[in-house]
C-alpha cells in the first residue's frame, strides 16, 4: 500500500506545472475516458451533478489531464485487493477522529511518534468545526435570531 501511494504522489503534477489559467485544459467527458480508461470518469461526473444531464460530449475543464492518465494507468497495473485496501484506510483515516477515545487515543500515539504531536484537538473543538463546515449557515441565523432577541428584551 506504500508503493501504491508513494507512486500516486510521484507522479502529481508539481506547482510549477499548474500555472494559473493556462494549466487549464478544455476537453470532453468521452475523451477523459479515452485517456484515462481506469478511472470511470463518467459515472463519477453524473454522480456528483445530478441536476445536469451528463454526455459523453460534455465539455469540462481539467487542471492536470497528464496526472489522470498517469493515474489511470497506476490503477490499471495496480491490484484490486491494494486499491480496496487503500480506499478503506483513507475512509478510516478520515472518519478516525470521530470515533470512540479508545480509536482516537490510537490514532494520537500514531501522531505522536509520526509527527511528534504532543496533544490532540479536544472533542468539543472537532465538533464545532464539523458544525460549522456542514452547517455553518444554519448555525449563523441561530446566533443572528438569538441575539436579536436578547436586544429586544
Amino acid at each position: 500500500m506504500f508503493g501504491f501511494e508513494r507512486r500516486l504522489t510521484e507522479r502529481f503534477p508539481s506547482n510549477g506545472h499548474v500555472d494559473g489559467f493556462r494549466a487549464l485544459h478544455r476537453t470532453t467527458v468521452g475523451d477523459l475516458e479515452t485517456h484515462a480508461p481506469s478511472i470511470n470518469l463518467y459515472d463519477i461526473i453524473s454522480y456528483m451533478f445530478t441536476n445536469i444531464k451528463i454526455t459523453k460530449k460534455t465539455e469540462v475543464v481539467v487542471a492536470a489531464p497528464d496526472y489522470l492518465v498517469n493515474v489511470s494507468q497506476i490503477f490499471s497495473s495496480t491490484d484490486r485487493i491494494i486499491l480496496n485496501d487503500y480506499m478503506m484506510l483513507k475512509l478510516a483515516f478520515n472518519y478516525m477522529p470521530f470515533l470512540s477515545n479508545s480509536f482516537s487515543s490510537t490514532l494520537l500515539e500514531f501522531h505522536k511518534h509520526l509527527y511528534g504531536v504532543k496533544e490532540t484537538v479536544p472533542r468539543w473543538e472537532t465538533c464545532i468545526k464539523t458544525l460549522q463546515k456542514y452547517m455553518g449557515r444554519g448555525l449563523e441565523a441561530i446566533l443572528e435570531n438569538s441575539n436579536g432577541e436578547r436586544e429586544k428584551k
